[in-house]
């Protein structure tokens, strides 16, 4: 007899907690930027918001967030600007590493398809800072097609990359410039 009144009130507890999760569950308001397609304005996809980071890895993860999607744009009618753009972001050193990738993909690619894309930023973290002129920042981006072959104005943008990508930085003359971008 004890044993089926423990049973009971198990079973009372499950079915009240059951029904309080979906009580809950549906109550509980959408986030911001819920359900939302990606954005084609503005560099970070709705939702989005940057962090005001004070101390270490702060600086360099604001310059990550900003720099990241002119990295990652690009428009078929003005390919050199769009590289100047980026390049302009990056040490030296990548950026003759990124013009190299720049020529052998996006080039063909962009010209076939008459593509104009553009880079968003959905999340964004400090992994860690080396000294005071070396960061390493981990972004959550997306890569949507705005315009191109095969797109009609009423097309939602397609996407066309989500990735996550490891940014070093480094401290240069007072600017963070990219050092290295690497999917992981």
């Amino acid at each position: 007899m004890l044993r089926d009144s423990r049973v009971a009130v198990l079973l009372a507890l499950v079915v009240a907690g059951s029904v309080l999760s979906v009580v809950l569950a549906l109550t509980r308001p959408d986030p911001v930027g819920a359900g939302e397609p990606p954005g084609t304005t503005g560099t970070t996809a709705p939702g989005f918001r940057a962090a005001d980071l004070v101390g270490p890895g702060g600086d360099a993860l604001s310059a990550a967030v900003r720099s990241l999607p002119l990295t990652l744009s690009y428009d078929h009618r003005d390919l050199d600007g769009s590289l100047a753009a980026a390049t302009a972001l990056m040490t030296r050193r990548y950026a003759t590493v990124f013009t190299r990738s720049f020529d052998r993909r996006v080039r063909p690619f962009a010209a076939r398809r008459r593509a104009v894309a553009q880079g968003l930023v959905r999340g964004a973290g400090v992994v860690r800072t080396d000294d005071d002129e070396n960061a390493v920042c981990l972004l959550y981006v997306d890569q949507v097609l705005v315009e191109a072959r095969g797109l009609t104005r009423d097309d939602e943008p397609e996407v066309i990359a989500r990735s996550r990508v490891r940014v070093d930085l480094v401290l240069v003359g007072g600017a963070w410039k990219i050092a290295g971008i690497r999917a992981v």
